[in-house]
């Protein structure tokens, strides 16, 4: 039987409370339990009828394939093609289905709506695998909720000791501007972690940074409920970028920061001009002016 969308429905057996208490947004979680207490999640199980629904809607899609040279390949491609990509080994996912399946529209809402967060850091997307396809050790920059729909799938997971609240997604070969706060370089294979087995009816949650492979068992359809909450500096960035273009001596071009053999003293004295009413502009900021 059908039950009401939200956190205690996912995590069977666990109250949304404990959920948001106890594991979000920092411990992982997972919950075994009927598949069809989805309900109308359920319609997505046939991998034909989410490619057509997919077609017709004209959203993204992405082949992901294990490569020599990259740990993943990922190759945007027409939802039409969805199934030859498949069966040539690919991992295919399609992008925001909550802005074309009311189920998944309805579910997403009501996930925001707990996490008391913005609709629009909330999306969902869906993934089909083959038997035996899957996806490398890598990590997300957003907290992730996993819903397993038909087959079974391996999750290795294990607790990121590298980055803690990573800006950007990355396998094990870290972007520069993560190693540039990274504790030091990122493990050469898999941590040691828990494995989650997944099959239809389960549902797992995975906090931001957290370290995961996943290996389709068999063929596999899942949904991907994505919340890519800001971080701190991002909000007060934004904010501050918000403040300072009101006053014109910010807007002030600052040209000679790269003139070669240019005045040095007065680009500095410029700068401790600039900089000396910064702390009063961040200390007048309001949590409720970031939070616009």
């Amino acid at each position: 039987m059908p039950l009401k969308p939200g956190l205690k429905t996912l995590f069977a057996g666990l109250s949304a409370e404990r959920m948001l208490n106890d594991h979000w947004p920092l411990r992982a979680v997972w919950r075994d339990g009927p598949v069809s207490r989805f309900g109308p999640l359920n319609e997505l199980s046939d991998a034909a009828t989410v490619a057509e629904h997919a077609a017709r809607a004209g959203v993204r899609a992405r082949a992901l394939f294990l490569g020599r040279q990259n740990d993943l390949n990922e190759i945007d491609i027409e939802p039409s093609k969805a199934f030859s990509m498949y069966d040539a080994g690919a991992t295919v996912s399609f992008a925001a289905v909550h802005r074309w399946h009311p189920a998944v529209a309805e579910w997403t809402r009501a996930l925001a709506t707990e996490l008391q967060m913005p609709l629009a850091m909330a999306g969902c997307n869906l993934y089909i695998s083959p038997a035996g396809r899957g996806l490398p050790m890598h990590f997300d920059n957003h907290e992730g909720m996993f819903v397993q729909l038909v087959g079974s799938k391996q999750w290795r997971i294990a607790e990121n000791r590298t980055v803690r609240f990573p800006g950007s997604n990355s396998s094990r070969e870290l972007p520069s501007h993560v190693q540039s706060y990274a504790s030091g370089p990122a493990p050469a294979k898999m941590p040691k972690g828990p494995t989650v087995n997944l099959k239809p009816g389960s549902a797992l949650f995975l906090p931001r940074g957290w370290w995961h492979t996943t290996n389709a068992k068999e063929p596999s359809i899942s949904l991907s409920f994505g919340f890519r909450v800001p971080s701190w500096v991002e909000v007060l960035r934004d904010e501050l970028v918000s403040v300072l273009m009101k006053d014109e001596k910010w807007r002030e071009p600052a040209w000679a920061l790269w003139a070669e053999g240019g005045p040095a003293d007065q680009t500095q004295a410029r700068w401790a001009q600039l900089r000396e009413g910064l702390a009063e502009k961040v200390r007048a900021i309001q949590a409720s002016d970031l939070a616009r």
